[in-house]
């Protein structure tokens, strides 16, 4: 009985390393996922910011156009 016992041990501690194993492997993709989807956030951030930029310069670029048509004038 003892050698069933001890038997059915060995392969249910098995069983919980290879869950273990199965769960860290795991743990690594969903760090891995983590560290590549905050890089493609802070890209898309970049690209915002550089867009707002651009806006902002159209902007300012467009009010000194009038402000001078207007001294002109």
């Amino acid at each position: 009985m003892r050698e069933e016992e001890g038997g059915g041990g060995r392969i249910e501690g098995g069983i919980q390393g290879e869950i273990g194993r199965i769960r860290g492997g795991i743990g690594g993709i969903e760090i891995e996922l983590e560290g590549e989807l905050e890089e493609e956030l802070e890209k898309k951030l970049v690209e915002l910011e550089e867009k707002l930029e651009e806006e902002e310069l159209k902007e300012k670029e467009e009010e000194l156009e009038e402000d001078l048509e207007e001294e002109l004038e």
